[in-house]
């Protein structure tokens, strides 16, 4: 990418997801570069200390971490330059909380984690999620939607899972599920750390196997509605 000439004044800025930085976040980056676009990528769980998030708790995979949600959706980005967010699943909550950064929010199968109240009151006409219609994983999306009083513009993606923007992805898991509150005050989301032994102690919570599978197809129609999208902002 560095050989790249850039022409377009955007700068895309892709979020991964729990599972950490990798060839699906490079693959979308490559799609966006080649279109003359610069690409940066959030890697929040890396600038964290954290290669990636198991939602297990168990003995090899406990997720035991003291940094916050916070932390994690702490943003650094160019100055004075136009962003448009991807974010994935828990990058997609990163991009929720951060979306008065962008021009444009595309999030994918988003993770629904405790918010600030304010989150509420935001306006984020700028902001699309695009939903798996098998999701079983993050499925309290419509609800957050329909708390907020500018809702979020949302695409059902018919006959597909969450993951369906991951490469080679088709496999079934067992996580932790918890009975988070959707809505919180400053002091609980300044407490809200990402170590199981603190959230089953506070939460109620579940085992659940969920499923993530690929759909290269799905993935391209989505890319492409973003790039006719983008093509209608000034130049």
């Amino acid at each position: 990418m560095n050989n790249t000439i850039y022409h377009k004044k955007e700068i895309i800025c892709i979020s991964h997801g729990s599972g950490g930085f990798g060839d699906s976040e490079k693959h979308i980056g490559n799609y966006f570069n080649k279109l003359g676009y610069q690409v940066i990528f959030n890697n929040y769980l890396a600038a964290n200390g954290i290669e990636k998030l198991y939602w297990h708790n168990s003995t090899y995979f406990n997720d035991e971490y003291t940094a916050t949600l916070n932390d994690l959706c702490s943003m650094v980005l160019p100055d004075n330059k136009p962003i448009i967010h991807i974010g994935l699943s828990l990058g997609g909550h990163v991009g929720i909380v951060n979306s008065d950064k962008f021009i444009k929010n595309y999030c994918f199968y988003p993770g629904i984690l405790p918010m600030h109240h304010s989150i509420k009151n935001k306006d984020f006409s700028n902001t699309t999620f695009f939903l798996p219609e098998y999701d079983n994983w993050c499925t309290n999306t419509k609800q957050f939607i329909d708390t907020l009083d500018i809702p979020i513009k949302s695409i059902t993606i018919n006959n597909t899972k969450h993951g369906f923007m991951l490469l080679n992805k088709n496999r079934s898991f067992n996580v932790l599920t918890y009975d988070f509150p959707m809505f919180v005050n400053t002091t609980e989301l300044d407490q809200f750390v990402l170590n199981h032994n603190v959230l089953t102690s506070k939460y109620t919570h579940q085992y659940a196997v969920v499923h993530l599978q690929s759909d290269s197809a799905a993935a391209g129609i989505c890319l492409e509605y973003i790039v006719n999208e983008l093509q209608l902002l000034k130049n």
